[in-house]
This record gives C-alpha cells, structure tokens and sequence, in this order.
C-alpha cells in the first residue's frame, strides 16, 4: 500500500464526519398525545415514549400541540390548544401549568376570550421572552412579569416581499442562537402557506422587539409541502442548523434546513413512519 494511503483515508473519513450533522437529543409530540424522544442522527429509533397528561384546571379535551426549550436549560415548554401555558417532565409526560389563566385571558382588557388558532412558540435567547404567534395573534410572554402576554402586530409578508399579500400560516417558529448569554438572534418559521422558510423581523439582532413589527420575508422554499399542524422546527443551540420534521398525508421526515438558503436534507422517517408528528423540540 502506498505510503499516501492511509493520509488519502483519513482525509477522506475527515470530510465525510465534517458534513454530518451534530447529533442532538429530540423531542417531538405526536397527534396521540404521546411525547416521543430520539437522536437526531437516528430518528427511526424511539429512545422513549411517555403518555402526556394535563393537570387541572384544564378542561377534558384539551390537548398540548406545541412545545420550545428554555435556552440554558432542559425545561420544555408547551401550549395548549385552548391557550394555556405548560411545562412538561420529559421523564413522565405530566404537564404543570404556568399561571392559571389561558393567554385569550389576558389579551386587551381581559374580557377577549378568543382561542388562539394553530398557535408557534419559541423563546428569545436573547430578552428571555416567549413568543406565541397564531393566525390572529403575535405576543410576546413575558414569564416573569405581572402582564404575561403583550399583542404585537401581526405577522404578513413585508410589501417589497414576493409573497405579499399572501396569509401566512405558520407551522413553527424558532430562534437562532438559542443558548444562555446570547447577544444576538433572528426569528425563523416555516410557512406552509408557501412552502418557504422566512424570517420575522430583522437578522442577527439584539433588540428582542424586532419581531413585534410582524414584518415577515422570504428567505427560500423549502421544495416540499408541509400541514400547518403536522410540522415541528427548531434550531441547534451549537451547529446553527434548523430542523424540521415534516409530513403531509406520508410519514415524517426529519431534515436539517439550511438557513440561508431554505435548503432541505433529510436525516431519515421519524419511527416506523406511522407516526404524526406536531412539534419538535432540540436539546443540546
């Protein structure tokens, strides 16, 4: 064997490991109301499945259909399809309310009992806040305050933008940079509307208002259809990379998105591919 060979080998086992991707620990909730856990580098292989449970008082027939990571921490946050905040033990699926009221309740004077409709979160590694958008809504949740939910203005397409004047509808949202100490973010979602990956707001930013404005733009399509319910997106705290699980009446795909370009590239079928997927959630 030449002397090159060896060199030539690793070289090569070299490139091949700088084009994976990190493997991160995720967390995804299915339509049955289960939470399921698996490695992003092998997501056809469940590591756990718990039952989600609610506490009172949320009403029979209420279920969880989001769910973020709290930067700096291994506390998962969910929603409620009536509009309640949560935390979930990943260990046993039980749910914990945050606060006792759902966010219609504490929206304008109080009296607004208006459901939140296909409700995104995701924090803001940067001010700390939660964001919530609906079709109706954008707010900013402020956990540690004494007026959790501030309305923004809602989300659309910026006039100059080639999607204008087309109603989005969001199916997940996240946060670049989502670590402790962060100094700068930019809010990304995946519109099913359009089948494209856009951001809210400006780019690498360390004002946490800057989505408020609702300004969205598109930055690529995604080349696949995705169900505004059926999507789950998040983004790696250390490889920047965002991902995506996406179905559309088939089995569900974990991606990775590139975000610059909305470029997809699958890292394989969630579980035995019978499973709907509703929200994904990445750990370091």
């Amino acid at each position: 064997m030449s002397k090159l060979a060896p060199i030539a080998i690793l070289l090569a086992a070299s490139a091949v490991m700088a084009g994976c991707s990190k493997n991160y620990t995720a967390y995804a909730l299915t339509s049955t109301g289960s939470l399921i856990q698996f490695s992003t580098n092998n997501p056809s292989s469940i590591n756990s499945t718990v039952t989600v449970t609610l506490a009172s008082p949320i009403v029979s027939g209420d279920t969880v259909v989001r769910m973020a990571a709290q930067p700096g921490t291994t506390t998962l946050y969910c929603i409620t399809a009536d509009g309640y905040l949560c935390t979930i033990d990943a260990g046993t699926g039980a749910a914990t309310l945050v606060g006792t009221q759902p966010f219609t309740e504490n929206l304008g004077n109080g009296s607004n009992t208006t459901k939140l409709t296909n409700p995104v979160i995701s924090f803001d590694p940067v001010g700390g806040d939660l964001r919530v958008i609906s079709s109706g809504f954008n707010l900013l949740v402020d956990l540690t305050g004494t007026n959790p939910a501030i309305a923004e203005s809602q989300v659309g397409y910026d006039s100059s933008d080639g999607n204008h004047g087309t109603a989005p509808a969001l199916g997940g949202i996240a946060y670049q940079n989502p670590v402790t100490g962060a100094s700068t973010t930019t809010l990304y979602a995946l519109d099913s509307a359009t089948s494209s990956l856009v951001r809210i707001g400006d780019a690498n930013v360390g004002n946490p208002t800057s989505p408020n404005t609702g300004d969205m733009h598109t930055i690529g399509s995604l080349n696949a259809s995705l169900s505004v319910t059926n999507t789950g997106f998040a983004i790696g705290p250390s490889d920047g990379k965002g991902y995506a699980s996406l179905q559309n009446g088939s089995a569900p795909i974990l991606y990775t998105v590139d975000l610059g370009a909305g470029t997809l590239a699958s890292l394989g079928t969630i579980g035995d591919g019978t499973l709907t997927i509703t929200s994904l959630v990445i750990n370091p």
